[in-house]
Formats: structure tokens, sequence, C-alpha cells
């Protein structure tokens, strides 16, 4: 279903840069002085005295695959405005909007003459849905309305949401939205409660909206358990997703447990456990850090449709992932070592349309989800320059997989690798606050037997990923 096109997101933007800054410059009436009148109802109070907020993003990406394969480039540019109104007795209304354009860009409609294989990642600047549609693409984001009372908060609406499983995924020119009704809450010191109802979604690299149900597919399904191609888009029945969060702090360390109650598909838990212990008595002092993390996947009914060959997840199925990190940091530096196992009793799956994984060997640019019998290891080195705005680091990790006819563990057919990850981000300051620019470039190479066939190796293995960046945000 889509939700929004173009000339509606367009009018929104109209409104927005017009309308608000000519609302802004009418006479505000003061507030009143404590003990006297209260706050009053006022649209000119209300929306003339609230906060705009944004950016401007330039996005160039180049895939750089082995010889005799494709490579792809894409130029992008784009922007996106958010207006948040004034309070009013804890209720506050949010919305906004972005528009991704093309400056240059491979045709992605051509496949690779060798293996028939589309770009991977290029093409995400964009919209993944149409290929040959690259220009003055727009999308409604936030539009909400939330309460605030004391420490908690609730939301109803579009919004933006950042949890390990469902999160921005903020690595193209637009990020994955969420529409539903969701709540933050403090009910005491050490403890925190989040969570929600949601009822459709917005993929990054997507213009539309879509049921919850309806979102999972958008992206490439593989194959299924018996190697037959995936086909659950559009055939999953679920009235939506129920998420729920519980933090505890204690001297032992903080305690976060996150449930994904997929109604009908498919229930995923997450326990993760973190502790930070001072070197030294006085400030500053070197910090050791330790995590650990496990996952218990498990099928709902019949996996979101009575036909094998149209769900998502085989009946009866389940997953279990570990996962633990230790570092140490002293001012501006960070040293980490990493590892994640994920058993042999089935897939890891999640919807990847809904966010990037959370498992501590993550690496940008490529992810574990759908496999299992994996082993991981990783480590990662980052350097916050103490006179210059400037952040560096560096990640290397090694996935061995199960083989990539394995069908029963490797949904995507994707081998084991080993990868590595250069990033640099430069952030300026001055008359050019606001502006940033970042440079990651990835390596991926071949750790496992392709049985001779291409399309096992194009935009997978063997192959480099280069973008470059530029971010200015404005309120």
């Amino acid at each position: 279903m889509r939700f929004v096109r173009l000339p509606g997101s367009i009018l929104l933007f109209l409104l927005l840069t017009f309308t608000i800054p000519l609302a802004a410059q009418s006479p505000v009436p003061e507030a009143p002085q404590a003990g006297h009148l209260p706050d009053t109802f006022s649209l000119q109070r209300i929306f003339g005295g609230g906060r705009t907020r944004g950016h401007i993003r330039q996005f160039t990406m180049l895939t750089d695959n082995a010889p005799g394969l494709s490579d792809y480039y894409a130029v992008a540019a784009g922007a996106a405005l958010r207006y948040e109104t004034r309070p009013w007795r804890g209720w506050q209304m949010t919305l906004g909007g972005q528009f991704v354009t093309d400056l240059s860009s491979s045709d992605f409609t051509i496949p690779d003459s060798v293996t028939g294989a589309y770009d991977r990642y290029d093409a995400g600047l964009y919209e993944i849905l149409e290929l040959d549609n690259k220009h003055y693409l727009s999308r409604l984001e936030d539009f909400n309305l939330q309460y605030g009372w004391k420490q908690n908060r609730l939301v109803l609406g579009k919004q933006n949401l950042r949890t390990p499983l469902v999160n921005p995924q903020d690595g193209r020119m637009n990020t994955s939205m969420f529409e539903g009704i969701y709540g933050y809450f403090e009910p005491a010191g050490r403890l925190h409660l989040e969570g929600g109802w949601l009822w459709k979604a917005a993929p990054r690299s997507t213009n539309h909206w879509f049921g919850i149900a309806e979102s999972v597919g958008v992206y490439s399904q593989g194959i299924t358990v018996e190697g037959e191609k995936s086909n659950y888009a559009g055939n999953i029945s679920s009235a939506g997703l129920l998420i729920f969060n519980g933090r505890y702090t204690h001297h032992a360390g903080t305690f976060d447990f996150w449930n994904y109650y997929f109604e009908n598909v498919l229930n995923t838990a997450v326990l993760q456990w973190n502790k930070t212990l001072n070197l030294q008595k006085t400030a500053p002092s070197p910090q050791v850090h330790f995590g650990a993390q496990l996952i218990r996947q498990d099928a709902l009914a019949d996996g979101g449709n009575a036909n094998p060959a149209l769900a998502y997840v085989a009946k009866n199925s389940k997953a279990w992932i570990m996962g633990g990190f230790a570092a140490w940091t002293k001012g501006g530096t960070r040293i980490q070592l990493n590892a994640t196992r994920i058993t042999a009793d089935g897939r890891f799956i999640f919807p990847r349309e809904w966010g990037r994984e959370p498992l501590f060997t993550f690496l940008a640019r490529e992810r574990n989800e759908g496999l299992g019998d994996v082993w991981a290891v990783s480590s990662q080195f980052s350097r916050r320059c103490s006179r210059i705005p400037l952040e560096l680091a560096l990640g290397a990790g090694h996935y061995q997989l199960p083989d990539v006819k394995n069908f029963r563990l490797n949904k995507y057919g994707l081998p084991s690798y080993t990868q590595i990850n250069t990033e640099a981000k430069y952030r300026f300051a001055g008359s050019l606050d606001g502006l940033e620019i970042r440079v990651l470039a990835v390596w991926k190479r071949n750790e496992g037997d392709l049985h001779g066939n291409e399309r096992y190796r194009i935009n997978k293995v063997d192959m480099a990923n280069y973008n470059l960046i530029i971010n200015y945000l404005f309120h």
C-alpha cells in the first residue's frame, strides 16, 4: 500500500519552509510570571513558538566488485525538515519529511551480464522498489502527537525509534520510520521502561509507507530452508509488532531486556548485560567495559502463513544467539574485542526492513541476519582527537558461516568472509558549525566455497565499498 505521493510531500515542505518562519515573526505573548495567569491555549503561541530542525545530505557511494563483474556508483543529494510545536500542558506535535534526488549514478535497471544480479548497495540511496526512479523522491516521515508528564512520554503516530532491532539504520539517504503508539517511562530512579504497538513502517531506501506485515519482503527475500525462492512478500498475516523493554541499572551492571512480538509470525527476546569499571580512583581514569548478550527466537503459529512456501519463518523453528565484548577506554581512545555465536538450531531471522542487527560483531555494510551456525570475531579501534574535531575508526572481523548451499542455515547464500572497515569523521566548528564530513571504506574477502557460481561473489565478497557523506545539520 503506497501511502504518500510526491505532491503531498512537496506541499509539506512548502508549508514548513514558508508558513512557519512567517508565523515565528508574529508577536508571541510573553510567558506569564510565576503565580499569575496559567498557561492558556493559543495556536499562535503553540505553532509560532516551535522549533525547526533538519539536515542537508550529499552521499557518494561506489561499489567495486571482482574483475569481470559489474561495478556501481551513485551521487545523491537531499534534505529533511522537522518541526516541533511549542509544548502546551504536556502536549506537543511533530511533523516533517524528506526528499532525495540523483546527481549522477549507474543505471540500476541493468543486471550484471555474468550473474544476472542487480546492485545491492548504491541503489539504496534512492528507491529500491522503482530502480528507474531516482529524481525528486519524497516521503512524509514524522507526523505525531505526544504527551509528556514528569519523566514520561507517550507518542502516537509516525516516529523515529531506536531499539536494538527496530531502528533507523541510518546508512543511506533516508532512514526506517514507524507508525504506532510508543511510550517511555521512568517509574523509579534505576528502572526504565519503554514499548508500544506498531502497525506501519517506511523501510529505509523506500519512499512509501506499508502495513507492518506488508513491509516484510520489501528487501531481498532469500531462499526457504528447502532451498526454494522465498515468496512471503505480501503473504504474511499479522496484526502488528509489540515491543517491550525493561532496563535496570545496578552496581553489578546494567541489565537490559527487550521483547519483539511479531504477532502470528515470530517472537524475539534479547537480554543484555553491560558493566563499566574504573581502573583508577581519580579522574580521568582508564575504564574497562564488559558486555554479554543472549537472544532467543521462536516461530509463532505457522510463521505468518499456513502455506510453508509463503511463510516468513519455518513452523516450530527456533534460534539462539550468544555474544560478548570487552573494551578499554582512555580519553578519546577505545579498543574493543567482540565475539558472536549463532547456534545450528536454526536461522537468526528478523526483518531487515525494520533495522540493523545488534550483534557486537556487526560491521557496517554486512549482516549476519538470516544465518545459523555462525562463529564470528571482530576487533575495533577508535580515536577521538583532542586538538581537532576528528574521529578515526578501524574495524576488522572474521565470519565463519555455513556453506552457501546449506539452505537450512544460510538464507541469502552468503559465504564465509573477512571484513575490514576504516572510517574518518570531521565536524567543523565556528562559522561552519553543523557541517560534518564522513568517509567510510569497506573491504570484504571471500573465505568460503562458491561452487563455481559468481552469484555468491557479486556484491557479497571479494569487493570494496567506498562512501563519502557530507551532512549539514541545522536547528
